[in-house]
């Protein structure tokens, strides 16, 4: 009976994915709700009453205690008596951890008119811009950054997605001939033709929504950049989905939860709310076509495999991992760390799901592992049919020949 409650179906027949195909104490138990709006009214009328120099001391105050939302109020009114570029890009990120992504762009906006030369405006400004869907602006902020010759390649791929996303492809065209000999030099005349050609090459592609996860590290925000670039649609489940869960109650801050917990209280956990869920599938099935969903792994993922076409899972070899995190030189993964040290115990645990997955090397140029990807999702209808691709040994995305070893749909228990 409880089996039967927790299973939805879909108009597919599958899964819905709102509700675990395994029932949990956990599930039983009333599902997380969105934490109320906080009202910040009497630090918006204070600010109003502070000199810069004490606004700027309210919010270093506010700060110091992870109040982002309340050292936001003081800051922007710092900002409206003494505008300043560096203030700009950290309300700007400040803005970006609340996921206000359009009051972030707000911000940089007149930054970028006002200090024309601050080059660090740029990349935040790019990443904000296009997280806030103003991909015509993110297109132009990309393709600065590609002219400043900082990294070029990452923008110039991130401006083709943007322009891709507005269905602008002269444009596309005319900035695959101007970067021609980079992206020759850095993808390999295969890895251009399959970007010049875009998602029109796999037209194939069954519609519905498809998971990349994979441990820390794995690569998985790299490939969604590369899935954008070609123009596929995709979801950022960390920023869209994801958020922190403590007491039946969900909010994108561990702060705004934890305000008035005591200080010996349980920690907040990282969940994906099954009513987000709902809306960002809607959305996507609405919107047509095949949609990625990027980011999780473990329990979190395994959760939601039943409300997807497939599960393609990231892997690489725990050195490759170290490596990687140690040069992302984040704060949560500094080497040494037990965050750092818990990605990689859970590299082994992860490398392989026991739930059906398309196992994929992520070792590689981001490219090769994309094109495989889609070759793979492409070839498989079901997993009962697996056997019908073992002999197509070419993708039809790169005409780049596949490894055999490479064209089997992984099951638990089974070697990728």
């Amino acid at each position: 009976m409880l089996k039967t409650a927790l299973t939805l179906r879909c108009d597919t027949g599958r899964t819905a994915g709102l509700l675990p195909a395994r029932a949990t104490p956990e599930d039983i138990l009333p599902h997380p709700s969105p934490l109320p709006p906080r009202d910040l009214s009497w630090h918006v009328a204070q600010a109003t009453r502070l000199d810069p120099h004490a606004l700027a001391q309210r919010a270093r105050k506010k700060l110091l205690k992870g109040d982002i939302r309340a050292a936001i109020c003081y800051l922007e009114a710092q900002q409206t008596l003494a505008p300043d570029a560096d203030l700009a890009l950290h309300l700007a990120a400040l803005h970006r951890q609340c996921r206000a992504f359009a009051r972030a762009l707000a911000h940089l906006k007149p930054a970028l008119a006002r200090w024309p030369a601050r080059a660090d405006l740029l990349r935040p400004g790019a990443e904000i811009a296009t997280l806030a869907g103003d991909h015509a602006f993110a297109a132009k902020l990309w393709d600065r950054l590609a002219g400043a010759g900082l990294s070029p390649l990452e923008p110039v791929l991130r401006a083709i997605g943007c322009l891709r996303e507005i269905g602008d492809e002269a444009r596309v065209s005319a900035l695959l001939e101007r970067h021609q000999t980079l992206l020759r030099q850095k993808l390999t005349p295969a890895g251009l033709k399959m970007v010049a050609q875009g998602a029109a090459a796999c037209a194939n592609l069954p519609q519905g929504l498809y998971l990349v996860t994979g441990n820390n590290g794995t690569g998985k925000t790299r490939l969604g950049h590369f899935l954008q670039t070609l123009g596929f649609r995709t979801v950022e489940a960390d920023i869209e989905i994801g958020c922190y869960s403590h007491n039946g109650r969900y909010a994108d801050l561990a702060h705004d939860l934890m305000r008035h917990a005591p200080p010996d209280a349980v920690p907040p956990r990282w969940i994906w709310p099954r009513d987000r869920v709902a809306v960002m599938r809607a959305r996507m099935l609405a919107s047509g076509g095949a949609v990625f969903i990027v980011g999780g792994h473990g329990q979190i993922v395994a959760d939601h495999v039943g409300g997807v076409e497939r599960v393609i899972h990231l892997h690489a070899p725990t050195s490759v991992i170290a490596q990687r995190l140690a040069r992302r030189a984040s704060p949560s993964h500094r080497v040494g760390s037990q965050a750092y040290d818990a990605a990689l115990r859970r590299n082994r645990r992860l490398d392989a799901p026991d739930y059906p997955v398309i196992r994929l090397r992520a070792d590689r140029p981001v490219w090769k592992t994309c094109a495989e990807m889609l070759h793979r999702v492409q070839s498989v209808s079901d997993t009962a049919v697996a056997s019908r691709y073992a002999g197509a040994d070419r993708s039809p995305v790169t005409g780049e020949r596949i490894a055999a070893s490479d064209t089997a749909l992984d099951r638990p228990g089974l070697p990728g």
